[in-house]
Protein backbone atom coordinates (compact mmCIF):
# COMPACT_ATOMS: atom_id res chain seq x y z
CA UNK A 1 0.00 0.00 0.00
CA UNK A 2 1.16 3.66 -1.15
CA UNK A 3 1.23 6.39 1.20
CA UNK A 4 -0.03 10.10 0.07
CA UNK A 5 -0.49 13.24 2.08
CA UNK A 6 -3.57 15.27 1.59
CA UNK A 7 -3.35 17.80 -1.06
CA UNK A 8 -1.26 15.63 -3.37
CA UNK A 9 -2.30 14.87 -6.90
CA UNK A 10 -2.71 11.09 -7.20
CA UNK A 11 -4.29 8.77 -9.99
CA UNK A 12 -7.62 7.37 -9.53
CA UNK A 13 -8.45 4.62 -6.85
CA UNK A 14 -9.25 4.54 -3.37
CA UNK A 15 -7.52 6.16 -0.65
CA UNK A 16 -8.24 5.19 3.26
CA UNK A 17 -7.37 7.82 5.84
CA UNK A 18 -6.51 5.65 9.19
CA UNK A 19 -6.36 8.66 11.23
CA UNK A 20 -10.35 9.33 10.04
CA UNK A 21 -11.16 6.10 9.47
CA UNK A 22 -12.60 7.85 6.14
CA UNK A 23 -12.43 5.99 2.55
CA UNK A 24 -12.25 8.34 -0.24
CA UNK A 25 -12.42 7.58 -4.01
CA UNK A 26 -10.95 9.35 -6.43
CA UNK A 27 -12.79 8.79 -9.79
CA UNK A 28 -10.34 10.56 -12.37
CA UNK A 29 -6.65 10.89 -12.70
CA UNK A 30 -4.79 13.77 -11.01
CA UNK A 31 -7.48 14.94 -8.86
CA UNK A 32 -6.38 16.25 -5.26
CA UNK A 33 -6.70 14.51 -2.19
CA UNK A 34 -9.18 16.65 0.55
CA UNK A 35 -7.19 17.75 4.03
CA UNK A 36 -4.10 19.34 4.46
CA UNK A 37 -0.48 18.02 4.10
CA UNK A 38 -0.71 16.72 8.10
CA UNK A 39 -3.25 14.50 7.00
CA UNK A 40 -2.53 10.57 6.13
CA UNK A 41 -3.64 8.68 3.17
CA UNK A 42 -2.96 4.76 2.16
CA UNK A 43 -3.55 3.52 -1.40
CA UNK A 44 -6.30 0.53 -1.55
CA UNK A 45 -6.41 -1.46 -4.00
CA UNK A 46 -9.69 -2.75 -4.81
CA UNK A 47 -9.28 -6.63 -4.30
CA UNK A 48 -8.04 -5.27 -0.47
CA UNK A 49 -11.42 -3.45 -0.31
CA UNK A 50 -13.55 -6.01 -1.43
CA UNK A 51 -12.05 -8.28 0.95
CA UNK A 52 -12.24 -5.72 3.93
CA UNK A 53 -15.68 -5.13 4.05
CA UNK A 54 -17.42 -8.49 5.08
CA UNK A 55 -14.14 -8.77 7.22
CA UNK A 56 -14.95 -5.50 8.91
CA UNK A 57 -18.82 -6.44 9.24
CA UNK A 58 -18.28 -9.77 10.68
CA UNK A 59 -16.08 -7.90 13.70
CA UNK A 60 -18.75 -6.00 14.36
CA UNK A 61 -20.97 -8.48 14.05
CA UNK A 62 -19.07 -10.64 16.89
CA UNK A 63 -18.09 -8.03 19.16
CA UNK A 64 -21.31 -5.89 19.29
CA UNK A 65 -22.41 -7.77 22.35
CA UNK A 66 -19.36 -7.58 23.68
CA UNK A 67 -20.18 -3.53 23.66
CA UNK A 68 -23.50 -3.99 25.03
CA UNK A 69 -22.06 -5.73 27.86
CA UNK A 70 -19.35 -3.11 28.43
CA UNK A 71 -22.51 -0.48 27.83
CA UNK A 72 -24.35 -1.96 30.84
CA UNK A 73 -21.71 -2.84 33.36
CA UNK A 74 -20.44 0.85 32.99
CA UNK A 75 -23.80 2.04 33.46
CA UNK A 76 -24.13 -0.24 36.72
CA UNK A 77 -20.68 0.71 38.05
CA UNK A 78 -21.18 4.68 37.75
CA UNK A 79 -24.59 4.14 39.15
CA UNK A 80 -23.23 2.33 42.10
CA UNK A 81 -20.56 5.23 42.89
CA UNK A 82 -23.33 7.64 42.51
CA UNK A 83 -25.75 6.03 45.25
CA UNK A 84 -22.36 5.53 47.20
CA UNK A 85 -21.83 8.89 47.44
CA UNK A 86 -22.28 10.36 50.50
CA UNK A 87 -25.20 12.68 50.79
CA UNK A 88 -26.64 11.12 47.51
CA UNK A 89 -30.27 10.65 47.08
CA UNK A 90 -31.70 7.34 47.76
CA UNK A 91 -34.02 5.21 45.25
CA UNK A 92 -36.74 7.40 46.48
CA UNK A 93 -35.97 10.81 45.09
CA UNK A 94 -39.26 12.64 46.49
CA UNK A 95 -42.02 13.95 44.18
CA UNK A 96 -40.67 15.69 41.06
CA UNK A 97 -37.03 14.17 41.08
CA UNK A 98 -35.72 12.89 38.35
CA UNK A 99 -34.02 9.12 38.88
CA UNK A 100 -31.65 9.14 36.10
CA UNK A 101 -30.04 12.07 36.38
CA UNK A 102 -28.60 12.05 39.64
CA UNK A 103 -28.90 15.14 41.10
CA UNK A 104 -31.63 16.42 43.42
CA UNK A 105 -34.72 18.10 42.21
CA UNK A 106 -35.26 21.91 42.88
CA UNK A 107 -33.45 24.47 44.12
CA UNK A 108 -30.70 23.75 46.09
CA UNK A 109 -32.12 23.89 50.35
CA UNK A 110 -29.47 26.81 51.15
CA UNK A 111 -31.45 29.08 48.84
CA UNK A 112 -34.57 28.43 50.75
CA UNK A 113 -33.48 29.13 54.34
CA UNK A 114 -30.65 31.85 53.83
CA UNK A 115 -33.07 33.70 51.94
CA UNK A 116 -31.91 33.28 48.76
CA UNK A 117 -33.85 33.06 45.22
CA UNK A 118 -36.29 30.45 47.01
CA UNK A 119 -37.37 32.54 49.94
CA UNK A 120 -37.34 35.48 47.38
CA UNK A 121 -39.74 33.84 45.25
CA UNK A 122 -41.98 32.63 48.05
CA UNK A 123 -42.49 36.13 49.33
CA UNK A 124 -43.37 37.48 46.10
CA UNK A 125 -46.35 34.89 46.07
CA UNK A 126 -47.49 35.66 49.25
CA UNK A 127 -47.64 39.45 49.14
CA UNK A 128 -48.96 38.65 44.90
CA UNK A 129 -51.91 36.47 47.44
CA UNK A 130 -52.32 39.13 49.68
CA UNK A 131 -53.19 41.72 47.21
CA UNK A 132 -55.11 39.44 45.29
CA UNK A 133 -57.53 39.02 48.54
CA UNK A 134 -57.75 42.06 49.05
CA UNK A 135 -59.21 42.82 45.56
CA UNK A 136 -61.48 40.06 45.83
CA UNK A 137 -62.63 41.50 49.78
CA UNK A 138 -62.57 45.35 48.14
CA UNK A 139 -65.70 43.94 45.41
CA UNK A 140 -66.91 42.13 48.28
CA UNK A 141 -66.99 38.10 45.75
Amino acid sequence: MARYAGGTQVSRGHYWSPGQWHLTSIDRDGQVLPGGASRRYLRVSWPAALLAGPLLAALFVLFLPFMALAMLFEWMFLKSVREARPGAAGPSRGRGGAPLEGGAAGPPEEDVRSGGAGEEALSHVAREVSRRRLEAAGRGD
